[in-house]
C-alpha cells in the first residue's frame, strides 16, 4: 500500500511580468493533484517572495496550505505548517535562478528530495547555447544533478533530456505534461458575414522572443492579397484586421506601430493593451485566428487558451508543442519567416474547412490531454516514482 504524500510546490522567484506564465502552470499543476481527491495526496504551496495575502484569491480556495516571504527563512526541520517527513514529502523546484540554487541547498541539507520543473530550461534548440548547458546540468548544477525526478511542460523536451543528461537521466523519474487547461463552455459565439477576419495575439509585446516583427510583415502581405478569403471578402479595405493583446514590453508597442506605420497598415493593426478575466476570454473568442510565432517557446498559456476556446491556432515549430499539435491535426505549424506565417495565415482565410478542423481538433486535444485529472493520475505516479514507491 502506498504512503500517504505531501507535495510541497515551491515559486521561488519574484512575482513579475515575465514570470506570469510560470506561476500560471505551477498553479495549474496544483489544481489537477487536488482534483484527484486523493487523501494520499496532499500539495502544499510556498512562495517565498509572495506577500501573505496574495494566494487568497488566486486558486479560488483551492491551495490547502499557503505560507508567506519568511517561510523558507529558517530551518525546514523546525515546525512548519505543513508535514516535512523526508520519506513522504516532495518537493517542486521551478527554475534554476539563484532562489532556487539557495532553497535546494537547504532541501539536500536536511534530506529532503525534490523533482525539477522545466519551463523551457532544457531546451536546447538554440544549439549555441547547449555547451553551456551541457556543462550547467551535467557538472555545476546541483538543482539539476542531484533532483529525484524532471517534469517537462512537452514530449520534445523530455526526448531531447537524453541529449542533455547522459550520465545520469536514465536512473531519473521523468514525466512530460502540458499545461493544465479546461475546454471552454459554450463555445464561441457565431461570426457575421459582414465583419472583418480578425488574427489575433495575446501576450507580453517581446518582439524578440515573440516574433511579433514576422507577424505584422506577414499580416501586411495578406492585406495585399486581393480577392481571397473566406465567405468572398477581399483582403483589403476592411476584410482583414490584426489584434495584439497586451502589456509593453521594453518599447514593443511603439516599435510595431512604427513597423506597421512604415509597411501602411496602421489603419488594420489595433492595441487594445493588457486583458485579464471575462474581458480576455472575449476578446480571444472575438478572433478568426490566433496566432504566435515565438522564436522560442515552452508551452505558452495563451496557446492553451485558444485552443480550448476553440480558436483556430498558428504556431512557429519553435515552439516545444508543436509536434504534439501538427500530429493531432490541432494547430497550423509554420516556419520562422514571413513567407511561411504568409502561407500558414492565406491557408486560413481559403479555407474555411480548415479552420472549422482546426477549432474542433484544438478542443478535442485539450479535452484529451490538458484536463487537470489526466495529468493528476500522471504527475501522482511520477511523485511516488520520485520517491521511490
Amino acid at each position: 500500500m502506498n504512503e500517504p504524500i505531501t507535495v510541497v510546490f515551491v515559486a521561488a522567484l519574484p512575482l513579475k511580468t515575465s514570470h506570469a506564465g510560470q506561476i500560471y502552470a505551477m498553479m495549474g499543476f496544483v489544481r489537477a493533484v487536488s482534483s484527484l481527491a486523493d487523501p494520499g495526496l496532499r500539495a502544499l504551496v510556498v512562495c517565498p517572495y509572495a506577500a501573505p495575502d496574495w494566494g487568497d484569491g488566486l486558486d479560488g480556495g483551492r491551495i490547502l496550505a499557503w505560507t508567506g516571504a519568511d517561510a523558507l527563512a529558517g530551518r525546514l526541520d523546525a515546525p512548519t505548517p505543513f508535514e516535512v517527513d523526508p520519506r513522504r514529502t516532495l518537493f517542486n523546484i521551478n527554475g534554476l535562478n539563484p532562489a532556487c540554487r539557495t532553497v535546494v541547498a537547504r532541501l539536500r541539507k536536511c534530506g529532503y528530495r525534490w523533482y525539477e520543473t522545466s519551463h523551457g530550461e532544457f531546451d536546447i534548440h538554440r544549439f549555441r547555447k547547449f555547451p553551456k548547458k551541457f556543462l550547467y546540468c551535467n557538472f555545476l548544477s546541483g538543482v539539476v544533478r542531484h533532483a529525484s525526478g524532471f517534469h517537462f511542460l512537452s514530449l520534445r523536451e523530455r526526448r531531447e533530456s537524453r541529449l542533455l543528461f547522459p550520465f545520469f537521466g536514465a536512473r531519473k523519474a521523468m514525466v512530460d505534461t502540458v499545461q493544465v487547461q479546461e475546454v471552454a463552455s459554450g463555445g464561441r459565439p457565431p461570426r457575421s458575414d459582414g465583419d472583418p477576419f480578425t488574427f489575433g495575439y495575446i501576450g507580453r509585446l517581446d518582439i524578440r522572443h515573440k516574433g511579433l516583427d514576422i507577424l505584422v510583415k506577414a499580416f501586411a502581405r495578406c492585406l495585399c492579397r486581393a480577392g481571397k478569403g473566406p465567405r468572398g471578402r477581399g483582403c483589403g479595405a476592411k476584410g482583414l484586421r490584426l489584434v495584439l493583446v497586451g502589456p509593453d514590453w521594453r518599447g514593443g508597442e511603439a516599435r510595431l506601430r512604427a513597423l506597421a506605420g512604415r509597411l501602411g497598415v496602421s489603419e488594420w493593426v489595433e492595441f487594445p493593451g493588457p486583458k485579464f478575466g471575462d474581458e480576455k476570454r472575449r476578446m480571444l473568442e472575438s478572433f478568426d485566428a490566433f496566432v504566435t510565432l515565438s522564436r522560442w517557446d515552452c508551452s505558452p498559456v495563451s496557446v492553451h487558451e485558444a485552443l480550448a476556446a476553440g480558436v483556430p491556432t498558428i504556431v512557429s515549430g519553435r515552439n516545444n508543442l508543436s509536434p504534439q499539435l501538427s500530429a493531432a491535426h490541432a494547430a497550423l505549424v509554420t516556419d520562422m519567416s514571413v513567407a511561411s506565417l504568409e502561407r500558414g495565415m492565406g491557408r486560413l482565410l481559403d479555407d474555411p474547412l480548415l479552420l472549422s478542423s482546426l477549432s474542433a481538433n484544438g478542443r478535442s486535444w485539450i479535452a484529451a490531454e490538458a484536463s487537470p485529472k489526466a495529468i493528476g493520475w500522471k504527475l501522482a505516479d511520477f511523485f511516488r516514482r520520485c520517491l521511490g514507491q
